[in-house]
């Protein structure tokens, strides 16, 4: 597990990854992290990403990046960037439990992700 100080420390190490083609199974992004927010980082994924890749699918027209998930402690703010890329929002404080049902619906089983 690794921790960014900053949106922009974030999608710099997810990129770096993706390079040494080791992308992380899951991205947890606070939507309120300086420099960048946690929409930022998803929207610049996104771009990277274009039509398809491996951490991301089109879908009806819309992107979804699989295996991020946003988290807020106010998630009516977030909640359109969210819905924007399909990925689950977690509203803090959350339950380890919550947690594990996001992860699921983002695409993935928690003991594979987690474990």
């Amino acid at each position: 597990m690794e921790e960014a100080a900053d949106g922009h420390e974030a999608l710099t190490r997810i990129r770096r990854a993706a390079a040494a083609d080791e992308s992380p199974l899951v991205v947890l992004l606070d939507y309120h992290l300086p420099r960048l927010t946690g929409g930022q980082v998803l929207d610049a994924l996104v771009a990277d990403v274009g039509e398809t890749g491996e951490t991301g699918e089109t879908t009806a027209g819309s992107r979804r990046i699989r295996g991020c998930i946003l988290m807020s402690f106010q998630p009516e703010v977030a909640a359109a960037a969210a819905m924007r890329h399909q990925v689950p929002l977690l509203a803090k404080p959350f339950t380890p439990e919550e947690v594990l049902q996001a992860v699921a619906q983002a695409g993935y089983d928690a003991a594979q992700a987690l474990g």
